[in-house]
């Protein structure tokens, strides 16, 4: 009876440690949103496998939300992206670097940004592209 008592407490400390995670990736992807570097989509992405770990509604509310639902929708069911998508992450990582040259960064961090900007985009537009409102994918991406 302890072994399958302890087993319960186990599982309820494991969902609420997953739904907390997943309400921090939330804000996160939040953040992400109005913040420079800090990526908004992979953050939203975790926080659905973390609520769904954790057996909340937090990932139906995520998945159904008119504004996030459908770029999550799309990603479950085809692993793929908006062109618009693709298109704003390059702007962004582009305009991040270029602040940071504005700003004078040393030339150490601005080559290593360089080298994981680059490495970014290139997972990025590997991934093959939908465009709005055509539910199959792309050949080219």
């Amino acid at each position: 009876m302890t072994s399958m008592l302890m087993s319960y407490r186990e599982r309820g400390v494991r969902k609420r440690f997953y739904l907390l995670c997943a309400w921090l990736c939330l804000a996160l992807a939040v953040a992400g949103t109005f913040l420079p570097l800090l990526p908004t989509t992979p953050f939203l992405l975790c926080c659905v496998w973390l609520s769904v770990k954790a057996d909340s509604g937090l990932a139906h509310w995520l998945v159904n939300h008119r504004r996030f639902g459908p770029p999550i929708r799309r990603w479950q069911s085809e692993r793929t992206l908006a062109r618009s998508t693709k298109w704003l992450a390059t702007t962004m990582i582009t305009a991040n670097w270029l602040l940071l040259w504005v700003l004078d960064a040393s030339l150490p961090l601005l080559a290593a940004l360089a080298a994981g900007f680059c490495a970014a985009l290139v997972m990025i537009w590997r991934i093959p592209a939908t465009r709005p409102g055509v539910g199959t994918r792309e050949s080219e991406a």
